[in-house]
This record gives C-alpha cells, sequence and structure tokens, in this order.
C-alpha cells in the first residue's frame, strides 16, 4: 500500500514489515499530522504577513517621509509650494547665509525638481518643507552621504517672519529623530557660515559638537568663505 499524506509517513511505513504496524502509524499520523501542519502553516503565514507589512512601513518611510512635531509636518514639496518658498527664499536677510539666492520663482521651481527626485540614496541631495497649518514656513535639506549612506548633512531655512518662535530647532530635531531612528544613520552634520550666529546656537543647544573650520574652503557669491562643521553621532544622540 502506498501512502501520500506526507514524506514521513512513506518512510515510517517503509520501515516496518508487519501488516499491521504500517496501519497503527498511518491512524497516529492521520490524526495528529493535518493539526501540526496546519498550525504550522498558520504560523508561517502569520509571520510572513507581519514582514511583509513591516516592510511595506519602511518602504513607506522611505518613500514619502512625513516628519510630525508638537506644531510642524516636515513633509516632501512639490512644485505647488513654489509660491511660499520664494517668498522667504527671495527675501534678503535669509539669504545672509545661504548659497541659493533665487531672484524669480522659475529657480525655486527648478530647484525644487532637482532635489525632490529620490529620497535616502547615496550622494543626493533631498528637500523637505516645513509646514505650518498647511503654510510652507522654511524648508530642510537631506544630503545622504555614500556610498554606505550611513551619513547625512543638513540644511535649513525658516522664513524670517517665523523666526525666533523656536520652529526652526524644533523642525531640526524631528528630523535627526527620524533619520537615527527610522532610517539608522550613524553621523550627521551640518555646514554653515561661522558668522551665523543663530544656527551655531540652534545646534549646540541640541548636542551638536563643533568639529572644525576650514579656512576659505567654500566659493560663494565670487569669494572664499571659511566653512564650519558640526557633527553629531547617533551614540551621542540617544544616550
Amino acid at each position: 500500500m502506498t501512502f501520500t499524506v506526507c514524506r514521513s509517513l512513506v518512510v515510517l511505513t517503509t520501515a516496518f514489515t508487519s501488516t499491521t504496524r504500517p496501519v497503527m502509524v498511518r491512524a497516529m499520523i492521520l490524526e495528529h499530522e493535518p493539526r501540526q501542519a496546519r498550525v504550522a502553516g498558520e504560523a508561517y503565514v502569520s509571520r510572513t504577513l507581519r514582514a511583509r507589512k513591516r516592510k511595506d512601513m519602511q518602504r513607506k518611510r522611505e518613500h514619502n517621509p512625513i516628519v510630525k512635531t508638537n506644531r510642524l509636518v516636515i513633509k516632501e514639496i512639490t512644485t505647488r509650494n513654489a509660491d511660499d518658498m520664494f517668498e522667504y527664499r527671495s527675501n534678503l536677510e535669509v539669504q545672509a547665509y545661504q548659497s541659493f539666492k533665487p531672484r524669480v520663482k522659475t529657480e525655486v521651481i527648478d530647484f525644487i525638481k532637482r532635489n525632490t527626485r529620490t529620497f535616502n540614496k547615496e550622494e543626493t541631495w533631498y528637500q523637505l518643507g516645513i509646514f505650518l497649518n498647511e503654510k510652507m514656513i522654511g524648508d530642510i535639506g537631506i544630503h545622504f552621504i555614500g556610498p554606505e549612506n550611513q551619513q547625512c548633512e543638513i540644511g535649513y531655512t525658516i522664513g524670517q517672519h517665523e523666526q525666533r518662535k523656536g520652529y526652526g530647532k524644533e523642525a531640526v530635531i524631528g528630523v535627526i529623530n527620524y533619520l537615527f531612528k527610522e532610517l539608522n544613520k550613524h553621523r550627521i552634520i551640518a555646514s554653515l557660515d561661522p558668522n551665523n550666529e543663530a544656527s551655531k546656537y540652534l545646534l549646540e543647544s541640541i548636542g551638536f559638537r563643533k568639529e572644525g573650520q576650514f579656512k576659505k574652503s567654500i566659493y560663494n557669491d565670487g569669494k572664499w568663505e571659511d566653512d564650519l562643521v558640526y557633527a553629531l553621532l547617533e551614540e551621542e544622540w540617544n544616550k
């Protein structure tokens, strides 16, 4: 007689020569094996679904980043946000320590198109908007540094009329939490003009270390300027 319940049943039955033992074994397996297989199958399906859900959530976080803080939402921007960005980015006081200084809105549209293509890809910049009650009041750029893509550089801008209200600090903290906890980054740096006292105060107040000042290493507006670099490790942030 040939059994097709499972492979183990065939092995067991062929190991005996009597006519009664195989029948007993077959009865035992028919009683218990389907239930065991069903339980194992259900557990496998459950594990697979949980793993797929985790992967889908990770993919969504990586391709459609949204960071929410007490007052702000930091999320992807589109050319529909060009008016808001041009409003604060074209302000002369805001431009004082910026390398991107748009003169017309089309420059902002091109900037948005260039810097919203691929999120979390090594050697690329990605720009996120800082939104207060659906109005974009600033932006944060993230430079994913390769080839290991475990380090990032951040740059941030807040509109003049929304400065000195804590929005910049709140947004930067939210993005740092996201980079360390969701994307598992190792190190974050910030590069700024040594004369930018407000930015230095912000970074130092949340734990960034001053790593060095590079003499006349940045060419901006036809002249060479110093570059001040701050950094923060994941282990320092979460200690």
